[in-house]
């Protein structure tokens, strides 16, 4: 594991920690019971300090490129946007619209800037969807600095700034070639814009629906980017309906504001919808709007099965927002159960109590997304959903995680007076914050896509024995991706798609009737063993040696990490024609 970067995360946290806890006091830092229905106990509490964020933000650079630098491969879906995205700067994006499930506001972006910059395909349009992803995080963590500290105070947000900038799942897709990091970055644009307006309601300030419009723009251009995003169209109005104090006249600016919301993310939205004749082409979301929980409410073993779906949603978002700050999340809503609902005697200086709209922002994402995941795991099965799913409600709840080392930090200064001890709050912070950041921060470190490299040598090992542009069929896309494969193979109902499927390998038979019954003849079938043990297949890599039709071309294993036993065998398919005359197998 590299361990330049790690040194200095501590010592950085160490010194965010010293601007968190800049007036941190009882007073100051924290909420009681009573103030719950006040919108701004504390004017210090929502000061916005730049060079205390630029500390959290030098953080998370750090950690992205040392991460970026040492990755051995992309994404399997990083593929598809890369794919998706040079097809969207060439000569017919409208087609490359339909022709993608995946949203197109990424790959945009991407293509856009890779023409910009004369990037060089495929490693230049790589290190620029990199580098996308980075600025997209930066952007996010900026955005989250302004809702934490919107919701509950300074030392709350840069809290949660420092903490999810290394968070190993945010980190991870912040440094691949994949959309979630902007989504991220709209998600909590959206959000921050919505509480910005809600602040500047006014008859006399017009902010407020420009602001608005903002928030519409960001959750529409999210949408753009990942579907699920749209979600936080509906959070910004009910951020921007929450009831608040204000003038009758006033009430006038909030529909305005809310209007201007809808008509901005509506112009976002409806002409994608309407050209790919619906908000979303991915299958999965469309199954759910289809037939919502009617199969499963027609399974017999439903308590059992719902209960498992939902245990696997409540731990992909556990591993979304990282176990450091999940665990830090449920100490404070420990701490809100034991005080308003068990109703024990806690000292009200523990009491971190989040704003109105907050209350909505924290716990209605999560939530949705867990029962939208619930339903999903049983139509689809617990192997579609992943933490990145989840990313978006975890990075709206990361402010519940400050919130939690705020308390801990609390319960030690209580401690020190019961030991008469000199109160160091400064001190406290950064020792819980320090240790926290050390522990995020070796998970976050660790190689991305460790011992995945062997895939991109198939892939160029094809291209250079065969030549550019042979249909491959593979399980893992990064395969027909570095051997130049047409782009048609990614498509989504595309008739010559790489993807190999269980009913395809259980014999050579029902493979060649996959590939003679191709519009377009398949020249490569890669099989390796995360496909031999996900299709239960173990006999047939050495019934296709057998077979006449398959000619082996060469074996590459992986030789670093987890995946060093990870093997993958190419395939020459041979024609119908040719195959009575074909060679003995080649071992190369």
């Amino acid at each position: 594991m590299p361990t330049g970067c790690l040194s200095a995360i501590p010592v950085l946290a160490c010194i965010a920690a010293a601007g968190a806890v800049d007036g941190f006091t009882n007073a100051s830092s924290v909420i009681s019971a009573d103030a719950m229905q006040n919108e701004n106990p504390s004017p210090r509490r929502t000061t916005f300090r730049l060079p205390t964020l630029a500390v959290a933000i030098t953080i998370a650079i750090i950690v992205r490129m040392e991460v970026s630098k040492n990755a051995e491969a992309i994404a399997p879906d990083g593929t598809i946007h890369l794919s998706m995205a040079r097809e969207l700067a060439g000569l017919s994006p409208m087609d490359a619209m339909r022709s993608y499930q995946y949203h197109p506001g990424y790959p945009a972006v991407l293509g856009a800037v890779a023409e910009l910059t004369g990037a060089k395909w495929p490693d230049g349009w790589i290190a620029v969807a990199r580098g996308v992803s980075i600025v997209m995080s930066l952007i996010a963590l900026a955005a989250l600095y302004y809702v934490a500290l919107k919701i509950f105070n300074r030392s709350a947000a840069l809290i949660t700034v420092v903490l999810f900038g290394i968070a190993r799942e945010f980190t991870s897709v912040s440094c691949d070639c994949l959309s979630d990091a902007q989504a991220i970055a709209c998600a909590l644009l959206t959000v921050a814009f919505s509480l910005y307006a809600r602040e500047n309601l006014s008859s006399r300030n017009t902010r407020a629906i420009l602001a608005a419009a903002a928030a519409g723009l960001a959750a529409g251009l999210g949408y753009l980017t990942r579907p699920e995003i749209l979600l936080c169209g509906a959070i910004a109005i009910i951020v921007l309906l929450c009831p608040k104090r204000e003038a009758p006249r006033d009430r006038k600016i909030r529909f305005a504001a809310v209007a201007a919301l809808v008509i901005v993310l509506l112009a976002c939205v409806l002409p994608y919808a309407i050209h790919v004749g619906g908000l979303t082409q991915k299958k999965s979301i469309g199954d759910i709007v289809r037939m919502g929980a009617a199969a499963p409410l027609a399974a017999a073993s439903l308590p059992a099965d719902a209960l498992n779906s939902m245990i696997r949603a409540w731990d992909r978002g556990r591993a979304a927002l990282s176990t450091g700050m999940s665990i830090l999340a449920c100490v404070w809503f420990a701490t809100f159960v034991g005080r308003f609902v068990l109703r024990i005697n806690l000292p009200p200086s523990v009491l971190v109590m989040p704003t109105r709209p907050g209350w909505f922002i924290l716990f209605v994402p999560v939530t949705v997304m867990v029962i939208l995941m619930t339903t999903m795991g049983l139509r689809l099965g617990s192997h579609y959903a992943s933490s990145r799913h989840m990313l978006m409600p975890a990075a709206l709840g990361a402010p519940a995680a400050g919130a939690g080392l705020l308390i801990l930090v609390e319960w030690t200064l209580l401690l020190a007076d019961k030991l008469r001890l000199r109160r160091l709050p400064a001190l406290a912070t950064a020792c819980w914050l320090a240790m926290f950041a050390v522990l995020m921060g070796a998970r976050a470190l660790p190689v991305l896509h460790e011992g995945k490299a062997f895939y991109r040598r198939a892939g160029e090992t094809i291209a250079r024995q065969l030549g550019p542009g042979r249909l491959v069929l593979a399980y893992d896309g990064r395969i027909p991706f570095f051997a130049s494969s047409p782009a048609e193979q990614f498509h989504a109902a595309s008739k010559v798609t790489y993807q190999i499927y269980r009913r395809n390998v259980q014999s050579p038979k029902d493979l060649l009737n996959l590939v003679d019954g191709a519009e377009k003849p398949y020249d490569v079938v890669a099989i390796d063993t995360r496909l031999i043990a996900e299709y239960n297949c173990d006999d047939l890599v050495e019934k296709l040696k057998k077979h006449d039709r398959f000619r082996l071309m060469t074996i590459l294993h992986s030789t670093a990490g987890y995946a060093r036993r990870n093997k993958v065998w190419l395939f020459r398919i041979i024609p119908p024609a040719r195959s009575a005359t074909s060679r003995p197998v080649d071992r190369l």
